[in-house]
Order: structure tokens, then sequence, then C-alpha cells
């Protein structure tokens, strides 16, 4: 596999800690980032008893550089007010702490918005806090930023950042029936299922099908997954009218994520957006070892690699189109 897309790979699954990540883990992902960005000049600030960290939980030294890390449970619009409270309380103790330390030219407020983006209030609060503190370059950045600093990064540093343990970059290893099963189980006890729901049922070309949906960062992945589908049909055997019922929660899933993918420029979006509803039970997740995080979402792929196969999820070439 060549290095550009061993990094695709890497970036996908940067892309998944990202929205897994809140809190302390989210802020030591995000240090390690900038410690392999900036490895002699970026400084980490431990907070420290009552005086905690003065708002800097991390500056670039020389430059006039910090930053003020946030990563909530939960996103909730109903907490906009709050999270601008915050940045503009951690502005203030930055200013009365650091400033007369090292000159504040640029205060960067990190946000892991889970890829949602700012809304209008929010854009406006940092154009107001702007205005009111014009020696400071001030900006907000968000998860589009990090991910675009992680493609930055080269390929062994991008490994270290996912802990050695980069998943899918020299194909799968083999699927565990158990993590296999849970997978399924999660998926038909929660994605619903419409009444109009129908599949194709025939095969094109694997490759073919890949090339009309204009898949990049999911090709390689989908690839390696199609190489062990045998597993689904395996496991259903015995009772392959079961089978039928996972094949319309997929259908479904890709349904609604397509609808609310309006703007998307190809399937990777969609995709990715089904392989996360598809993982079981996140906070328990979050907790497995990185080999059984690394099978989970192998059995995602493969679930996925099969119904893509026969058409059921993502374009089909024009001559399997029936709409």
């Amino acid at each position: 596999m060549i290095i550009e897309e061993k990094k695709a790979i890497c970036l996908l699954q940067f892309r998944q800690r990202l929205l897994f990540s809140s809190g302390q883990e989210f802020e030591n992902l995000f240090t390690t980032l900038m410690y392999l960005l900036y490895p002699n000049d970026f400084q980490q600030v431990k907070p420290q008893g009552r005086y905690g960290d003065g708002g800097n939980d991390g500056y670039i030294k020389g430059q006039g550089i910090y930053f003020q890390v946030y990563s909530p449970e939960k996103i909730d619009p109903k907490n906009t007010n709050k999270i601008k409270k915050k940045i503009e309380k951690d502005l203030e103790k930055l200013i009365n702490n650091w400033d007369n330390l090292e000159k504040i030219k640029e205060y960067n407020f990190v946000f892991n918005d889970n890829f949602e983006n700012i809304d209008l209030t929010t854009n406006q609060f940092f154009i107001e806090l702007q205005n009111k503190y014009q020696n400071i370059d001030i900006n907000i950045k968000t998860s589009h930023w990090i991910i675009n600093k992680f493609a930055d990064l080269s390929l062994e540093k991008q490994l270290y950042i996912l802990e050695h343990i980069p998943l899918n970059i020299e194909g799968f290893d083999f699927i565990k029936l158990d993590l296999f099963g849970n997978v399924i189980k999660y998926i038909i006890n929660n994605i619903q299922i419409p009444n109009n729901i129908h599949s194709i049922l025939e095969a094109p070309d694997f490759d073919e099908k890949i090339k009309v949906n204009g898949l990049k960062d999911f090709k390689i992945l989908l690839q390696n997954a199609y190489l062990q589908t045998n597993i689904l049909d395996d496991f259903y055997k015995s009772n392959p009218e079961d089978k039928m019922i996972l094949q319309k929660k997929v259908i479904n899933l890709y349904k609604e994520e397509l609808y609310n993918s309006i703007n998307y420029t190809s399937l990777d979006s969609v995709f990715y957006k089904i392989s996360y509803r598809m993982i079981p039970n996140i906070e328990e997740y979050n907790n497995l070892s990185n080999i059984n995080k690394k099978n989970i979402m192998e059995s995602i792929y493969v679930i996925l690699a099969y119904f893509f196969q026969v058409c059921d999820i993502g374009k089909a070439p024009d001559k399997f189109n029936k709409n």
C-alpha cells in the first residue's frame, strides 16, 4: 500500500478519535498533535492547584500564540451562551496571568465541535471579541482545523498519535465472531426500518462501483473488507431470513445519512457517518483495547462492504440502476 493511501486511512481513523474524545482525552490528543507539529516550541501548561492554568492549556514559546481547549461530552445548542462566557472568561484569565510574561499576540479557542461547525451567534461573538481586544488575533479552531493539522504530519507521526496500532493499515485481521455479533445485535436493536425499504440484490463489479461512487478514503477500507464478506453469510447460515432484517436496517441507515448530507461531494462522508452510528455503546468502545477497537471497526466495514457489493447502499453503475 502506498504512503498516500496509508495516510488517507490514518486521517479517517483520527477523525473517529476526535469524535470519540472529550474532556481530558481530547486535550491529550490535541497536546500530542501540537508537540509533533512544534517539537521545540510548544509547551503544555499543567493546572496547578488553586492557580489552575491561568486560561492557558498550551502556547508556542517565543511567538505569543496561546491555546485554550474545550471539548464537552455532548454539544447542546442550548449551551451556546455558556460557551461564550467560558471563552471570554478564559481570555481574561489569560491576559491577567500571561500577558506580562510573554505578550499575547494570538488567542486560539480550540473547540471540538464534532465537525458540526459553529453557529451564527457564536461566530458573531468572536467578531465582537476581536473588536474588543484589537491587539490580539482571536480565533476559534474547530475539529476541521485539527484534522487539517493532522494531515500535515508525516505518516510516522500520524501512526504515533494513533498509538502505533493504526486501524486497517496493512489489511484486516481475522474478524472475532463475538465482536462481529455485537455489532450486528446493536444495529438490529437500534436502527429503525420504514416500510418502503427494498434491495437491488444484483452485484456489479466491486471496483467499478467504487469508481461510480467517487470513494477515496473509504476505497481501501471497503476493498479490504470485501475480502471477508463471506463471514456475514457464514454468520447467518442457519437463519438466512434474519440477514434480511440486517439488510433493511443498513439500507435505512444509508438513506438517512444520505438525506442528511445534502451537500456531500463524495460518499466518503456518508459512509463515515454510517460507520460511526454502527459502533455499539460508544462509552464501552472507548475503554476497549486498541486491538478490539480495530476489530469492531473492521466488522463494521465488512458489513458495509457486503451490502455495498449488492448495491443496497451506494450508487449503482447505470446498468444496475433501477430508479
